[in-house]
């Protein structure tokens, strides 16, 4: 069986990712019953768990992981990658000297220890003295409560991770509190402003979008709209003439472009650009949550007997978080595309199947696994089946923006 894993992004203050968490719907010590556990990871997971080349945007990024005070004991972390993966214990343990001497032997092998707040009592001195960060948990604490850790850091020279930013104002509080790490959906929550006139760069990005959500899209107008911004333009004749389609000759036209691509590629290559392009300026993981979400949704849908809705649900997958790109309220904006309505409604309130299918995916964004499996259970979904095509959407929209590069 496969097993349910999540892949959740740390930032820094830029909002840049510098590694990923990982929230299993198993326990951690089943990462180290023989190979077939291993066998079962997607292959970048495995890599930053285990250690190999594997990389993100030609970077290799840690992995932050929930272990066990017992795993400490024994020797089974010696399996994981010392350089990539950062072991977290959040919560309170009664702690011996055992355990202290086994911190002290994982840190001098090379490996980092995160700690929860408990770290900064007393008791904890000579555990905290050996951690590389503390884990703050933001949910339900004031600001008095969250400046306290940052500011005890600081004293030992030890990173702080934000965990749990729901909001951009929470995000906020955590930067200016001096925390170095960041953890949450604030990432992707819009904030919203009055309302505006679109700008006419958008408005042509957007044209482009509602043209390819049309059940009677035309190449004519897709070409007239592309040709109408240059680098609309040179991002398709980037695109179709780079290594990853292999073409002997050049392709110098929009409209042989098109041709070439078919309207299936054609859709995902705008939808990527449009996004990239409207959300210019915003963290770039808000760009790749769009994307895995479409693809994770268009896959499902194939799967629940909507594949010939597969566009549908991979433009809602995009328009679920559309009002991060224009600041406005979802309704508001929803309302002025021409947009099904049964897709508007899923988007709105999750309701339906087309809905049940988005709260699916945002559950498996955040590891909640018990509404997963609910949902599962509703549409006749395996497991195996989701946690595959939640990998294989990662995998796409990974190499959909190295292709666009």
């Amino acid at each position: 069986m496969k097993r349910l894993i999540a892949r959740q992004p740390l930032f820094n203050a830029r909002e840049k990712v510098t590694a990923y968490e990982l929230v299993f719907g198993f326990d951690t010590a089943k990462l180290f019953e023989g190979e077939e556990i291993k066998a079962e990871l997607p292959d970048n997971i495995r890599g930053r768990l285990y250690g190999s080349s594997s990389s993100t945007n030609g970077k290799q990024l840690d992995v932050g992981i929930d272990i066990t005070p017992e795993l400490l004991l024994g020797q089974d972390l010696r399996q994981l990658s010392k350089k990539t993966v950062v072991l977290y214990l959040r919560e309170p343990f009664d702690f011996t000297a055992e355990h202290l001497s086994a911190i002290k032997r994982w840190k001098e092998e090379g490996f980092r220890i995160a700690l929860g707040p408990y770290a900064t009592e007393d008791q904890y001195y000579e555990m905290a003295q050996l951690a590389s960060q503390i884990i703050v948990d933001f949910r339900g604490k004031n600001e008095m409560e969250l400046a306290f850790v940052p500011t005890w850091c600081k004293s030992y020279q030890i990173k702080t991770l934000a965990h749990n930013v729901e909001s951009r104002a929470e995000f906020d509080v955590a930067k200016r509190l001096d925390y170095d790490i960041f953890h949450g959906p604030f990432f992707h929550k819009a904030e919203y402003v009055e309302k505006t006139a679109i700008p006419g760069f958008k408005l042509n990005y957007l044209r482009l979008l509602q043209e390819i959500n049309q059940s009677d899209i035309m190449f004519e107008r897709l070409e007239s709209i592309i040709k109408q911004d240059v680098s609309l333009t040179y991002g398709l004749l980037k695109y179709i003439n780079s290594a990853a389609f292999g073409l002997r000759t050049e392709v110098e036209s929009v409209q042989h472009a098109l041709t070439l691509l078919g309207l299936n590629l054609v859709k995902k290559w705008a939808s990527l650009v449009v996004v990239g392009n409207i959300g210019k300026g915003l963290p770039e993981e808000a760009l790749v949550t769009c994307m895995i979400r479409g693809k994770f949704l268009e896959a499902l849908g194939q799967r629940v007997g909507l594949g010939q809705r597969g566009d549908d649900l991979f433009f809602m997958g995009i328009f679920s978080l559309i009002d991060l790109f224009f600041s406005r309220p979802l309704e508001e904006i929803l309302d002025e595309m021409p947009i099904k309505n049964d897709i508007k409604t899923a988007i709105l309130g999750q309701e339906g199947q087309l809905g049940a299918l988005l709260g699916m995916v945002i559950a498996y964004e955040e590891g909640d696994w018990e509404p997963l499996q609910a949902c599962a259970t509703t549409l006749r979904l395996e497991e195996d089946q989701v946690v595959e095509i939640y990998f294989d959407a990662l995998d796409w929209t990974q190499n959909m923006f190295v292709a666009s590069a």
